[in-house]
């Protein structure tokens, strides 16, 4: 596929992805119940939550020369594939939640017009999209532009319209005592498709550059244009009818067949963004080992195996799930994959790790206050499913941890493990030694270290618990080179490992023997250590 430029690769799938159902079907009605006030609010906070996320993305991107896989491939070129893996499969969870929000919206909508029930309108259109996203891969991209003009039309169509069109009869309202976080649920996933044009990365012309300019500008158009819409619909629908009907604006509009076909396609664009960028974030997992290696097969560099697994967990999930049912759940899923990317930003900003050196530098506090914005939204609006996620999220990474992953690039966890390290050592350089805080800290020194075993083992039993082994090797002068001093730190660990000895190592060719281990115990040690 030919490379694509910001236009096409990442503002028109974002903002597609975003003017999707729940403007839709869900903006109006929500706003009737909630209130104004607390719509505009939950938009705003929506809006700060994904230009702070953004912002992070943005110092990422510009910090690495940007491959396939979007959120995934910068995360594990951050922290390794086992954080990237387990970020990875929840940015999955969340694109595969949009395939089948989208798949049950489209289903709801024809549903009047189609003599079959909702479950088989769903499965047919599964089906239909996914033969046309693995065949049609740069005609949807091509077609994005049609896409959003019908959109924007769609979307303003229903303002030209007539009290007149509507029934006046007093209805229940839609969602019972619907509060600020309950309206924040429902309507932040629309502002959560910025997914789209990251999982892009790899047919991105300039990605850093895309990216960050993509995504803000899609984030404050489909903002101002959901802000538009609430005023607008609480202003001229009665307030009784914008309570009950989520399809008032399609009612009021004196075109309703253009408010329709919005609607319509609307939804089969984000399903059809949601399948271009799912099965490549699953192709990036599986070429790293992160998932079975079978999903990582191509044709014609397309993910098409991929794209098989991802519609059949989706028809599975359209079975037993509607559109009420999903769209918490991808909040939730969105809320936590934004919270760990911008935390793995602000570990990796704080430390100012030699690795870290973004073109668009960033100061921690931004991904910080990101981080705990994103976190407060998820236990305040739903703490059990927030806590069912962090779950789901440790045991990913706990089943990374257990692959041996062979990578053949470096990643920050050096860096931030010595960070920790250096800042402890400091503190504890700086404080007095006492019968209360001392750590025996012994130093084994020997010229052949498997001569010593059993002071090997007698130094292990006084540090075991706590206390710290290291052991220094004296080489002689000669053996002043890389290969010898590789055997010999080798040699040294395979035998202090078979005999289950924890140490540190150390290798140091000397001319005098005496000399050296005289010179090592008069300067060895880190404060009361």
């Amino acid at each position: 596929m030919k490379k694509v430029n910001t236009l096409f690769g990442v503002f028109l799938p974002n903002a597609t992805m975003m003017l999707g159902v729940i403007v839709f079907l869900r903006l109006s009605v929500v706003a009737g119940n909630a209130g104004i006030i607390n719509a505009i609010g939950v938009i705003l906070l929506s809006l700060t939550l994904m230009l702070l996320t953004n912002y992070s993305i943005s110092a990422l991107t510009s910090n690495m020369e940007i491959g396939s896989g979007g959120v995934y491939y910068m995360v594990k070129k951050t922290l390794g594939i086992e954080v990237g893996g387990a970020v990875g499969v929840t940015t999955y969870i969340t694109q595969l939640l949009t395939i089948i929000l989208t798949i049950s919206a489209f289903a709801y909508l024809v549903t009047d017009h189609i003599n079959l029930n909702i479950i088989t309108i769903e499965l047919i259109t599964l089906i239909l999209l996914s033969i046309f996203s693995v065949y049609s891969s740069m005609l949807v991209i091509r077609s994005q532009i049609f896409i959003f003009i019908i959109l924007v039309i769609a979307i303003f169509s229903c303002f030209v319209g007539d009290v007149d069109n509507l029934e006046s009869a007093k209805l229940s309202p839609y969602y019972e005592n619907m509060d600020f976080w309950q309206c924040f649920i429902i309507l932040y996933p629309a502002m959560t498709g910025i997914e789209a044009g990251m999982a892009m990365s790899g047919d991105l012309k300039n990605p850093s550059s895309s990216i960050a300019k993509g995504n803000l500008y899609s984030l404050l158009f489909v903002a101002a244009i959901y802000m538009f819409v609430i005023v607008t619909s609480y202003i001229l629908i009665p307030h009784n009818i914008l309570l009950s009907e989520p399809k008032a604006l399609m009612a009021y509009s004196n075109h309703p067949k253009i408010y329709f076909l919005g609607a319509i396609i609307a939804a089969l664009s984000s399903a059809i963004c949601g399948f271009m960028s799912a099965p490549r974030t699953l192709l990036s997992l599986a070429a790293d080992g992160a998932t079975i290696s079978l999903l990582a097969r191509t044709h014609n560099k397309e993910p098409k195996i991929a794209l098989i697994f991802t519609a059949i967990i989706a028809a599975i999930l359209l079975i037993f799930t509607n559109i009420d049912t999903i769209i918490p759940l991808l909040s939730i899923f969105c809320l936590l994959s934004y919270s760990l990317i911008n935390f793995i930003v602000f570990v990796a900003s704080y430390i100012d790790a030699a690795s870290w050196s973004p073109q668009r530098s960033i100061h921690y506090k931004y991904p910080l206050a990101g981080m705990i914005l994103c976190l407060i939204c998820m236990l305040v609006t739903m703490p059990g499913w927030s806590i069912t996620a962090f779950i789901f999220f440790i045991s990913c990474f706990y089943l990374m941890q257990k692959n041996n992953f062979n990578v053949n690039f470096n990643d920050n966890r050096n860096s931030i493990l010595f960070f920790i390290i250096k800042k402890t050592a400091y503190k504890l350089a700086a404080t007095t030694e006492n019968a209360n805080n001392w750590h025996p800290r012994i130093a084994f020194i020997s010229n052949q270290p498997s001569k010593h075993l059993k002071h090997a083992l007698w130094s292990d039993k006084i540090t075991k618990k706590n206390g710290t082994l290291s052991c220094i090797t004296v080489l002689p002068q000669k053996w002043k080179t890389i290969e010898k001093i590789d055997i010999s730190y080798e040699t040294t660990e395979n035998f202090f490992n078979k005999n289950n000895i924890e140490a540190f190592y150390e290798m140091m060719p000397s001319a005098s023997y005496n000399k050296t281990i005289h010179d090592l115990i008069s300067t060895y040690g880190i404060g009361p250590l």
